[in-house]
């Protein structure tokens, strides 16, 4: 009787603004939830995580992950009646059904934030049931679920390691690369379906290996990313963005030994060498040469090979001399010039005034022959603010020496 139907569904409404999680206390709650249609409960669902989320009461057992998350299953997991699903498909806008779907997912995700349990121990049980739970999910619904549970656990992970490294660790049942084994289990889980958010978040675990440095983990994740780019990435948009993550992964991740990381970052430019658009080339090869050029002079963790950056900014030049449509290489022998000045300043010795001023010379005639245009007025002020750099600095009595021999 749909007339029913719609009562019981308000009936079990009513308390839950004002009870929140105290609902899993009522014993005949679940029951009564069990007796509606698929659809009444998945809106029952709804409004039960609105409240949860709302009061923001923590989760911090076993027991009432495992209670709350019976009550919302529709939220869960597709109904097991087929002919039920594809009437409700049938019934609605395929466009709003998504929207509708991500919103309800997203609340779900909510939940991983509201648990929390003093215990390290008790808290990654919760996490392995939440795991337990969203993994039944099926493909579509593990790329909202179970993002804020890797980030929830890379939480986790720098307070069992500060344990762990105290003058009196204690005992612990779940150790710091336990906790990383299951991120990497869970996004391995994601990476044929969602191979370019699989990539980050294996560089965000990579990250937070690092900082708790674990040399070989770290190493893992980020291997693990490299062969997610290598096999999964077609899209030269996609490729481009997971490359500049994981240059900016590789610049942060401080703990690699020095052979370890001289083959990552080898391998991170032979990609960036290999893009499909010639800009994207130029600039990506040119970004990548400050993986050669990590931390400064006192750091006793800097990582500097002066050779291999000037071969990246050699070759970056010979990319961007090909890019002849729309002056395009005259932008990048500007943007190629504020990186020669940058590894100059940082006393590079490789760097010398010499290809400074061969650059300076060779834009001067490029934008000399360039037609007038709003593209020539965008490169010409870019230049000359960067020429205006150059002669501040050989304006000023710190740096006037070494900026002396740059022509203008």
């Amino acid at each position: 009787d749909e007339a029913a139907v719609q009562e019981v569904e308000a009936l079990l409404s009513i308390p839950l603004s004002s009870l929140a999680l105290e609902v899993l206390s009522l014993n005949q709650y679940s029951d009564m939830l069990i007796y509606l249609p698929w659809a009444s409960r998945k809106q029952v669902a709804v409004e039960l995580l609105r409240a949860v989320v709302a009061a923001g009461a923590p989760l911090t057992d076993v027991s009432s992950v495992e209670k709350l998350f019976q009550m919302i299953v529709p939220l869960l997991k597709d109904n097991a009646d087929p002919n039920a699903a594809e009437a409700s498909e049938e019934a609605g806008d395929e466009d709003e059904s998504a929207s509708e779907f991500e919103r309800e997912q997203l609340l779900v995700a909510r939940l991983v934030h509201l648990m929390s349990h003093e215990d390290t121990d008790e808290l990654f049980a919760i996490y392995m049931t939440a795991r337990r739970h969203f993994g039944q999910g099926g493909v579509k619904r593990i790329q909202y679920t179970l993002v804020p549970l890797i980030f929830g656990a890379l939480r986790l992970a720098q307070v069992v390691r500060k344990m762990e490294t105290s003058e009196e660790p204690p005992q612990l049942k779940n150790s710091c690369r336990r906790i990383f084994q299951f991120m990497h289990e869970i996004v391995t889980a994601m990476a044929a379906s969602y191979p370019d958010l699989s990539l980050k978040l294996f560089l965000q675990c990579a990250q937070g290996a690092d900082q708790a440095d674990f040399k070989a983990i770290a190493y893992e994740f980020v291997s693990q990313a490299s062969i997610l780019y290598e096999d999964e990435l077609t899209d030269s948009k996609a490729q481009l963005r997971a490359l500049i993550s994981m240059v900016g992964t590789l610049l942060a991740c401080r703990n690699f030994n020095e052979e370890d990381y001289d083959t990552l970052i080898t391998k991170t430019t032979q990609y960036a060498a290999k893009l499909l658009k010639k800009p994207d080339q130029c600039r990506m090869v040119t970004l990548c040469s400050h993986l050669f050029w990590v931390g400064k002079e006192s750091d006793e963790k800097k990582y500097h090979d002066p050779r291999r950056v000037l071969e990246c900014l050699q070759r970056s030049l010979k990319i961007a001399d090909v890019c002849m449509s729309s002056s395009m290489h005259v932008h990048l022998f500007v943007e190629i010039l504020n990186q020669y000045l940058y590894y100059f300043e940082n006393k590079n010795q490789m760097i010398t005034s010499k290809y400074i001023s061969g650059l300076i010379a060779l834009i001067n005639e490029h934008i000399d022959n360039m037609d007038q245009s709003e593209q020539r007025a965008e490169v010409e002020a870019h230049y000359q603010s960067t020429l205006g750099h150059i002669r501040a600095m050989q304006a000023n009595e710190n740096f006037a020496e070494q900026f002396a021999p740059i022509e203008l």
